[in-house]
């Protein structure tokens, strides 16, 4: 009977133990329970990031730290994002439109839904200058196409001629950018600078313009009827003044080049060989051809004038 005594308050006693266990064990689910549910309130399954519970805003740790991401009235976060290559890069310029846009698709669905996101530093900065020089340069071609036309316009009096003289400098433009896109950015592997294509647009349309109109000019006077003899020697008359002109003009371009920034290496390497394209091909062989073939047609709607005497 004494063991039978033994025994039976042993069981008690571990029934005892076992109720407090039980008690604890509920009140550890209770504290698991409510974390979940706030966990699942914070932020939608889908959406990435961590849950920040709200006794963390209190740490004091914490409060040194969110000085530097959070305004004082929480309305505004700072997220800093690091690269891993150089922030002048244009590699990096266009990472910043990407990170800009995952922020903002992170958002959707969620309470910051709609809210402004907005990028800074370097690699964004440079992302901003090259956008803005975009929309800058087709204005500045378009301006500087018109200015350019209207005073061909005004000392050719021939909308032929002068439409031609422009669109010839254009094409030159856009054979001289597409050779220096094949030997910067697929021979060498090296982006083309934003600067580089407005600076030798502007350079390349004034200056081949120029080298047009002395030729043209030469040609309204040797051969107004568009005889190839006439031709022949308006281009012999005004060849050795336009070449030599074409060929100091890109030697001092191609200077350039001894230097060791990119923009300026690939601006001398560009209009360098823009201004030979104009002086040797258009100026020597684009332009005569047309006035050739064109023949008195070139000058409408002025009136051909009589040729001049070869002697």
């Amino acid at each position: 009977s004494g063991q039978v005594a033994d025994a039976s308050g042993l069981v008690a006693g571990g029934t005892k133990k076992l109720a407090g266990s039980v008690t604890e064990l509920q009140s550890g689910l209770d504290a698991a329970a409510t974390y979940l549910q706030g966990v699942a309130k914070a932020t939608p399954p889908d959406s990435g990031g961590f849950y920040l519970p709200p006794s963390a805003l209190k740490d004091e740790r914490f409060a040194l730290a969110s000085g530097a991401y959070l305004s004082p009235d929480g309305r505004v976060a700072r997220l800093i994002v690091l690269g891993d290559s150089d922030p002048f890069d244009r590699a990096a310029a266009n990472r910043s439109g990407e990170v800009t846009d995952a922020v903002t698709a992170s958002l959707r669905g969620t309470s910051l839904d709609g809210s402004r996101v907005a990028a800074t530093g370097m690699a964004s900065t440079n992302a901003d200058i090259a956008e803005l020089s975009q929309s800058d340069f087709r204005l500045v071609s378009i301006a500087a196409l018109i200015a350019v036309f209207l005073i061909l316009l005004l000392l050719i009096r021939s909308i032929v001629a002068a439409t031609f003289l422009l669109a010839s400098v254009v094409l030159s433009y856009a054979a001289t950018m597409g050779l220096a896109i094949l030997v910067w950015q697929i021979i060498g592997d090296t982006p083309i600078e934003w600067t580089v294509a407005c600076i030798a647009f502007v350079l390349l349309v004034a200056v081949g313009a120029d080298y047009n109109l002395l030729l043209i000019k030469r040609v309204h006077e040797e051969a107004p009827d568009g005889s190839r003899e006439g031709v022949a020697r308006a281009v012999a008359l005004t060849g050795g003044v336009i070449t030599a002109a074409g060929v100091i003009f890109a030697a001092s371009l191609f200077a350039m080049m001894s230097g060791s920034v990119t923009t300026l290496v690939q601006l001398g390497f560009t209009a360098g060989i823009g201004l030979l394209i104009d002086t040797f091909v258009v100026r020597t062989l684009v332009v005569p051809a047309f006035a050739a073939l064109v023949g008195p047609r070139l000058w409408w709607p002025s009136k051909v004038p009589a040729p001049a005497d070869p002697t």
